[in-house]
């Protein structure tokens, strides 16, 4: 046999479970194979040390305490509907708040660059109009350049 499966008959070697002719061939196969026996020898001290766990007492109420503390966990997740639809909810109510808020930014910044293209625009055109008044009405003499023109001869 090869190590391989050896190695996967170990455990059902040392538990007594496998029929008398294959546990033959794995003593005789443990007596040449240092590498299984050491895994052998590693598994059985394993097994061994297990047995000593049984020496401890246990609780006779530990298995129904155990029962009644999980059917309360289930009641309480059952019994807590709010608790519930706000862990199934919570994550698209998160994402419709971001997109609500988003939009709403985004409609300020709009409006905001409307009012400062209005404001623009109304500075642009009273700037004109004072370039305009400047320049053909009245100078920084105030007298009007029209009829300084219309006086002088030229």
């Amino acid at each position: 046999m090869k190590c391989s499966d050896i190695q996967r008959q170990l455990v059902f070697f040392i538990e007594k479970k496998i029929p008398l002719e294959l546990s033959d061939q794995i003593i005789f196969h443990l007596e040449s194979c240092k590498k299984c026996k050491h895994l052998y020898i590693n598994i059985e001290a394993t097994y061994n040390s297990t047995e000593d766990v049984s020496r401890f007492p246990v609780n006779p109420f530990f298995y129904t305490r155990l029962i009644q503390k999980i059917k309360n966990e289930e009641d309480r997740n059952k019994s807590d509907f709010f608790g519930l639809l706000l862990n199934k909810l919570s994550i698209p109510a998160l994402f419709l708040l971001v997109l609500t808020a988003i939009y709403i930014g985004i409609s300020l910044g709009s409006r905001l660059d409307n009012d400062n293209r209005l404001l623009v625009s109304e500075n642009t055109r009273m700037l004109k109009l004072q370039q305009f008044a400047d320049e053909y009405y009245l100078n920084e003499l105030n007298e009007e350049n029209i009829e300084s023109i219309l006086l002088t001869d030229k």
